[in-house]
């Protein structure tokens, strides 16, 4: 018994450590997407916004969630397409400097939604929601221990239901800033 007491504290002790050592952020930016593939014909480039937040569970590893809103004008027309993705994600660190240069991925669901309005037909919507990843490439630099600059390069692959084979693919580009929760 004396010894489980010894196990149990220690146990606590490496827990209360390795919490006072994790690092939390929450994060929103900027976005530009650019349609790639047979997307890219009639789609132009959009803007939109992210926001998200991360957990360290090692100083070079986190894990958080993403949802961003990005909406892309169809040429010719007044419609567009407006992407919802809700990621989770990985960014795996190559330095501990302030800055620190990173890769990861995030897979999710992507919300699809068209919307075009056609003379004599009137407005057509559609839906094409389907799983997606995004591999991504980085940076983020500390300006302080608050305040963190982000920018980083993702490519978006969809893989749309209800049309099988079909994807929807874009270059994401995003600029942001990220608040260490922690030091609030």
């Amino acid at each position: 018994m004396k010894n489980m007491k010894k196990l149990l504290l220690a146990f606590a002790l490496f827990g209360s450590t390795f919490a006072l050592q994790a690092q939390i952020t929450a994060g929103a930016g900027l976005l530009v997407g650019m349609p790639m593939g047979d997307y890219a014909d009639g789609v132009n480039t959009g803007v939109g916004f992210s926001l998200e937040g991360n957990y360290f569970v090692m100083d070079n590893l986190s894990v958080g969630l993403e949802v961003s809103f990005l909406s892309m004008k169809i040429d010719g027309t007044d419609g567009k397409f407006k992407f919802t993705p809700i990621t989770v994600k990985g960014e795996y660190f190559f330095s501990e400097d302030d800055f620190r240069p990173f890769a990861g991925l995030g897979i999710g669901y992507y919300l699809v939604k068209s919307k075009v309005d056609l003379p004599f037909f009137g407005s057509v919507e559609a839906s094409a929601n389907g799983i997606g990843f995004s591999p991504r490439v980085g940076a983020e630099y500390s300006l302080s221990d608050l305040i963190i600059l982000c920018a980083n390069v993702q490519y978006n692959l969809v893989i749309n239901s209800g049309n099988a084979g079909s994807s929807t693919n874009f270059l994401g580009i995003g600029v942001g800033v990220r608040v260490n929760v922690d030091e609030f």
